[in-house]
């Protein structure tokens, strides 16, 4: 990782940045506590991003959390100094990067309360790997958490091959240029041999293409033409944490980890391995093919919570964007209603308290709700319509929270309540670091830490919103609409801006 090939090879063909949901520290504080374990208070909380690049995941979250302490670590020069100018123009005092490499970098024991590793175990050497393990062993708090992603077997197999495939047309080409034509023109090779084909095997392979002509050539460079490239299968993974004193907890990916949600048949299956969560997971995997893992992982020891505690959800904050038909639908027992009918992710319930839940982050979206404010607004929602409530109104809400995190209906999930302005305000501001990366052509990220896909009008408009514009087309007065509901809080600027 510190070789100088590796940094003229970044240096060369940049990876471009872009900030990740999963990676989001209140979200894993939010699954630890579901899971029985403590966590760190994330708004005041030291927090490590490994390989970092140029900041993009990294610079949001610090211009979210201000009073949180934020360090960057990775070995290209090149990166780093774009994310300290891009710091330093957003006035941000709470980030510091660090240029080294992980087999040296040392900080003191328990530095960090949250340590985030996004797209580095599978692209880096064995050495490097065991240099990031003992690094989350070492420099995690007590309670500290560790996000580790990384491809995973049986899912990887297939774009494996395609991989191989590619690399053994690139022989003896080594400019990036000239590797990026030269794969781009196997993939549309194996699109011809796979025309009008309809097996499985053709099927999945044609995805494959599809998904690698998606991304950006830096992207396509890095994760799929780079010299290394080594998926896992999670019970290796979870080997390797082990050998370093660290503990599996969960997936950043909640939803991923409820077999009770899966068709009675296969949940019949799955029972054999209730005992045993490594094995439950693994074969998980063989059952989803799975391609990629976003897992946590704990300094061993503490209490082993196998299911999780609704009751944890109490210190949580949530946010759903399903909507129903009217703004207060019929909340009985005997009418079904439909919320979010446009959607995938659409569902329907006959439930008064689910009903009721949902027309609550319906009408506050797209606010976080604390649950200590949900569960009085559920209770006068059902009482006004005379809703016979449940005996332990908390409880129930707090179950039908919980199944609606494990299948997604759910946006966010996460340990702070953060206020997003529904509605443009007369003088919209925005973060300084937001209207710069808008400027910029840089991804903009939201309050849940989401990219927010932005055409070039918008990104003009964003980058005015210092607070001090009061004055705005009819076309403009749109876009700020669409901002507020994706969620680019808009407000006045706060006394210290």
């Amino acid at each position: 990782m510190s070789a100088d090939p590796v940094r003229e090879l970044y240096a060369e063909v940049s990876y471009p940045g872009s900030a990740f949901a999963q990676t989001h520290p209140a979200r894993h504080a939010a699954i630890a506590r579901l899971l029985g374990r403590p966590a760190a208070d994330v708004r005041k909380a030291r927090i490590l991003e490994v390989g970092c690049a140029q900041g993009y995941n990294l610079l949001p979250l610090a211009a979210q959390l201000p009073q949180a302490h934020f360090v960057g670590v990775d070995f290209s020069d090149q990166e780093l100094a774009r994310g300290r100018a891009l710091s330093d123009a957003a006035g941000l005092t709470n980030v510091e990067f660090v240029c080294a490499d992980l087999r040296t970098y040392a900080p003191p024991a328990g530095s960090f309360d949250f340590i985030i590793a996004h797209g580095v175990l599978s692209w880096v050497p064995d050495d490097v790997k065991s240099a990031l393990f003992a690094l989350c062993a070492r420099a995690l708090s007590p309670d500290g958490l560790a996000y580790i992603s990384y491809n995973t077997y049986p899912g990887w197999k297939q774009r494996e091959a395609v991989r191989e495939l590619m690399l053994m047309r690139l022989g003896g080409i080594d400019t990036p240029a000239g590797r990026l034509a030269a794969a781009h023109a196997t993939l549309d090779d194996l699109d011809k041999l796979f025309a009008g084909r309809t097996e499985s095997h053709a099927e999945l392979t044609r995805g494959i293409i599809a998904s690698m002509r998606r991304k950006q050539s830096g992207h396509f460079y890095h994760d799929d033409l780079d010299g290394v490239n080594d998926p896992c299968y999670f019970l290796q993974f979870a080997a390797w944490a082990a050998e370093h004193g660290l503990a599996y907890l969960a997936e950043a990916e909640w939803e991923t980890m409820f077999p009770e949600l899966l068709p009675e048949a296969a949940r019949a299956q799955f029972a054999r391995f209730s005992g045993d969560r490594l094995q439950l997971e693994q074969q998980l995997d063989f059952l989803r093919n799975r391609t990629f893992r976003c897992s946590l992982l704990t300094r061993t020891g503490g209490p082993a919570v196998t299911h999780p505690d609704p009751a944890a959800l109490r210190t949580c904050a949530f946010a759903a964007h399903l909507r129903p038909p009217v703004a207060v639908p019929p909340l009985d027992a005997d009418t079904p209603v439909r919320f979010g009918a446009n959607s995938a992710q659409s569902f329907e319930t006959k439930d008064p308290v689910v009903k009721a839940l949902f027309c609550v982050l319906a009408a506050a979206w797209p606010q976080r709700v604390p649950f200590a404010e949900l569960l009085p607004a559920v209770q006068r929602l059902l009482s006004h319509a005379r809703v016979t409530l449940p005996a332990d109104l908390e409880h129930a809400l707090l179950s039908r929270l919980l199944e609606a995190t494990g299948r997604r209906f759910v946006d966010c999930l996460s340990t702070t309540g953060i206020t997003c302005v529904p509605t443009p305000s007369a003088a919209p501001w925005v973060h300084p670091l937001t209207r710069l990366m808008a400027a910029q052509g840089l991804p903009v990220a939201n309050a849940w830490h989401e990219i927010v896909p932005l055409d070039d009008s918008a990104r003009a408009l964003l980058a005015t919103l210092d607070g001090r514009r009061t004055v705005f087309t009819e076309y403009e007065r749109a876009l700020l609409a669409r901002f507020a509901a994706a969620g680019l809080g808009q407000t006045a600027p706060p006394a210290t801006a």
